[in-house]
């Protein structure tokens, strides 16, 4: 922030000195001119005008700043409702959640919780918790979380393969695995890639080999692909990114939110 400094007037200094020598005039030669009348108030003339000036000036000032700003916000506020706008509306293009999802509750739930994840994002493991409180905090018909893949594999050298280990997780072991994965991985987001066998294991895998070969082929990199397409086309520029859906309504939610935010939500759409 920059403060303006207003710079003091200087203190009159000025001192009353002796005449310098000159000559002088005699009294006699001197013409006698009477002094004009003066009034009381006079001498305030001067600086009672000064003061009129300067607020006259600085309220114009302040007038000027105040219309400005009042310029500046506007734009702002107004490019922000737009852009929201456009963010609700391409939620509309979110594919609609089926048996082929991972899904947290029922597939006929009232409002569909979709969440777009990377598996190394710090933001997404922040959020994680609040996810699953927000699950259990509803019946299975009310609330259903869904799991989408969008890994910013720009930002994000694990993100890939650990979308791909947890498909793999699921195609062996099952839902439930599926999910005790996805746990484990938010527990620990700097898991090194050579430990995904064994959280594998500790997920419900049996078999090291089918988790590895599945994991090798990459048979589910299309799938992932496929999801991120359409975040992407949904709204999706990072993650968490979530999108609400009820009886013909989306609301897209970018980044963290709060519980309570969240679930106000919810409860809007639950009416």
């Amino acid at each position: 922030m920059r403060i303006s400094q207003k710079k003091t007037e200087e203190p009159d200094k000025s001192v009353d000195l002796p005449a310098s020598p000159s000559e002088t005039i005699a009294p006699a030669q001197v013409p006698q001119v009477a002094a004009p009348a003066t009034h009381a108030w006079q001498p305030f003339l001067i600086p009672l005008s000064i003061i009129v000036a300067g607020i006259a000036v600085g309220g114009g000032i302040v007038l000027s700043s105040l219309a400005a700003s009042k310029q500046n916000v506007a734009p702002a506020s107004s490019a922000q409702t737009t852009a929201d706008a456009q963010l609700q509306e391409l939620a509309k293009n979110v594919t609609a959640p089926s048996s082929q999802d991972h899904i947290r509750g029922s597939l006929n739930a009232r409002v569909k919780l979709i969440e777009f994840v990377d598996l190394e994002c710090p933001y997404c493991e922040q959020y994680h918790p609040v996810l699953k409180s927000l699950v259990v905090a509803y019946s299975p018909d009310q609330v259903a979380w869904i799991y989408r893949h969008f890994p910013l594999t720009s930002i994000h050298a694990h993100a890939q393969i650990r979308a791909e280990a947890s498909e793999c997780v699921a195609s062996i072991a099952g839902e439930a695995a599926f999910w005790k994965f996805i746990d484990a991985v938010f527990q620990n987001t700097s898991l090194p890639d050579d430990q995904l066998v064994d959280t594998a294991r500790a997920a419900g895998v049996t078999s090291r080999q089918a988790f590895e070969s599945c994991l090798n082929s990459h048979q589910f990199a299309s799938l992932i692909a496929e999801q991120e397409n359409n975040g992407v086309n949904s709204g999706v520029t990072g993650t968490p990114h979530t999108i609400l859906m009820a009886d013909g309504r989306w609301v897209a939610i970018q980044g963290v939110t709060s519980y309570s935010v969240l679930k106000s939500k919810v409860d809007d759409l639950l009416k």
